[in-house]
């Protein structure tokens, strides 16, 4: 299952969303969306879980939690196209 993690802090990084995430088990990966231009954080990745379960707890868990100072939106990604 893909989430969408939003807000997230600028500084965080790809492992720390990982490190973040697999508290509620194996995470398959993890995408944080770069600015192409200024090489920072544009303050919201995907993250990709086998397990839905594992993905549904993690997501009532995190969303509307505090990382870093700042409340993190957490939900099931939107299929593009």
């Amino acid at each position: 299952m893909k989430l969408y993690a939003g807000n997230l802090p600028f500084k965080l990084t790809q492992k720390d969303i990982e490190d973040t995430f697999s508290q509620f088990r194996e995470v398959d990966s993890v995408k944080l969306v770069i600015d192409k231009d200024t090489r920072r954080s544009k303050g919201f990745a995907f993250i990709e879980m086998t397990d839905p379960a594992s993905a549904k707890d993690a997501m009532q868990a995190l969303n509307g939690s505090a990382l870093n100072g700042r409340t993190i939106k957490v939900s099931i990604a939107k299929e593009q196209g």
